[in-house]
């Protein structure tokens, strides 16, 4: 069941970059959980759908994204995110 939004996550970012510090600020104060765990939880606690920080995810954070995914296996070795 979904949460429904609080104030504790904000819903607008100025850009990809402020939105990847704080996904970084998740992952660092929850340790164990993936930046992909952290842009999901994100998403239920904002009341947000997924496909909507489709461009919010650049940089850094998909490099990220792409190193979890390769590590659980869920992508070959040489494959790339199509975000």
């Amino acid at each position: 069941m979904s949460e429904s939004p609080t104030t504790d996550f904000p819903t607008l970012f100025e850009n990809s970059k402020s939105f990847a510090q704080y996904i970084e600020k998740m992952v660092k104060e929850k340790q164990g959980i993936t930046h992909m765990d952290a842009i999901l939880e994100y998403c239920d606690k904002a009341g947000l759908d997924p496909k909507e920080m489709k461009g919010l995810i650049r940089g850094a954070l998909k490099d990220k994204l792409e190193a979890n995914y390769r590590d659980l296996n869920y992508m070959p070795k040489n494959a790339k995110l199509d975000v």
